[in-house]
């Protein structure tokens, strides 16, 4: 993710593009520009390369056109805040509240730093951006984040000013945030610096100046956390651009100002967000119509291989039944067949009987097609492959069979010849 900083000051603008890459700040580009009478911003990217994949525009609005104003809100919720100032601050302000875009931040002890700019002024730097390609995603006050400049291990409060605003607070967060008038000299700063001390009856501890108010010896600076290696260790870069590097940071970690909110709110963000869903939403039919396809190839086979095993059942039944019309229940009949074979005395001798025989077909024997039970009495119709082979099937019967009879031997226009047969079974094998 690249992060393009846009900072718009009286006279000048700082643009710097950072990556950000698993936490981690690297400075890609920058630069000082001044700008022309008119404010045109067309030449503000001049001599930067093209982003390289994602990339999220920030703008950082020139102090003087930020309000600032403490009040006592117990809230730490960000979205309830900017819902409540405008009912809070309510003809306390030179414009209506329906003309001001608000934000605020939790300054801690229930104290809250409620922030505001005119919204037509935003909205016309948002105009005058958006034909050039570089319509912000976020919309800040730049001295607000100069908290993440000061050093983690600094004791006490520290003023961070770079001659257009001043931030008064700690690594943890600001205490006061106010804009300074363009005198040229420190007494603004030193006048607002003595009534914060007798006011709040705090001592600030250091003075960090950065900017166009920083010094290429000031040393103090470098000691903020990361910094130097955001710049890699360039001095005089990470004294210039630390404005947009602290912007950078506060985005990063969720707790930078932001009055894109309300009828300034950014809308390109949630076409590409519809776009991606859109494309999930498709994926997710795609997905849900595969899955009725499945399930409708699985009906069929399934319902393909039921009616095949019909159809086996009912030619099984037409073979074992052939005078029958059709049945109700193919199985139910057959399985009733087969009960009423293997119960009583007589027809407890006929599967016995049936399965002897099957043994003495042999493979030359083709089947049996016709089969007569009378009592002892056997006579059967089959086919063989050949004459010998039904003659052989009355050697094989001798053993279960008493005076075995093959006759009839007749040659068939398919192939192969019909016989019968007839026999006695013996008194052991009954």
């Amino acid at each position: 993710m690249n992060l393009l900083i846009i900072q718009l000051n009286e006279a000048d603008a700082v643009v710097a593009r950072f990556q950000r890459r698993r936490g981690i700040l690297t400075f890609l580009q920058g630069s000082r520009r001044p700008l022309p009478d008119d404010g045109a911003l067309a030449g503000l990217l001049d001599g930067f390369d093209p982003p390289q994949g994602e990339q999220k525009i920030i703008l950082v609005l020139p102090p003087a056109m930020v309000y600032a104003r403490e009040l006592a809100l117990p809230i730490s919720d960000r979205r309830k805040v900017r819902e409540i100032l405008p009912v809070e601050l309510g003809g306390e302000t030179a414009l209506q509240a329906e003309e001001l875009v608000f934000d605020g931040i939790p300054l801690g002890e229930g104290i809250t730093l409620a922030l505001w700019c005119r919204r037509h002024e935003v909205a016309e730097l948002l105009g005058r951006l958006a034909p050039l390609g570089l319509e912000p995603e976020i919309v800040t006050a730049g001295l607000l984040a100069w908290h993440h400049l000061i050093p983690t291990d600094t004791v006490g409060p520290v003023a961070v000013t770079d001659g257009q605003g001043l931030m008064v607070g700690t690594a943890a967060g600001p205490i006061l945030a106010r804009t300074l008038p363009a005198a040229g000299d420190d007494r603004e700063l030193t006048r607002a610096l003595t009534a914060l001390e007798v006011s709040r009856d705090i001592r600030i501890s250091r003075i960090i100046r950065h900017g166009r108010a920083g010094s290429a010896a000031e040393p103090s600076l470098s000691l903020a956390s990361g910094l130097r290696e955001t710049f890699a260790y360039d001095s005089a870069a990470a004294l210039d651009l630390a404005g947009t590097y602290a912007v950078a940071k506060a985005c990063t970690s969720g707790d930078c100002v932001n009055f894109r909110n309300g009828p300034l709110a950014y809308t390109a963000g949630q076409a590409k967000s519809r776009q991606r869903l859109r494309l999930t939403l498709l994926l997710a039919i795609s997905l849900v119509i595969l899955l009725f396809v499945e399930v409708g190839v699985r009906y069929y086979l399934l319902h393909k291989d039921v009616a095949s095993l019909d159809g086996s059942v009912r030619k099984i039944y037409r073979e074992i039944f052939p005078t029958r019309q059709k049945p109700v229940d193919a199985v139910a009949e057959v399985r009733s067949e087969i009960r009423r074979l293997s119960g009583g005395a007589a027809a407890s001798r006929v599967l016995p009987t049936l399965r002897s025989l099957a043994e003495l077909k042999g493979e030359e024997i083709s089947g049996f097609y016709e089969v007569e039970l009378d009592g002892t009495q056997v006579r059967l119709k089959g086919d063989a492959r050949s004459a010998q082979a039904a003659s052989a099937l009355k050697g094989r019967a001798a053993a279960l069979f008493d005076a075995p009879e093959v006759s009839e031997i007749k040659t068939k226009t398919t192939g192969g010849v019909s016989f019968t047969f007839r026999g006695t079974m013996k008194e052991a094998n009954r």
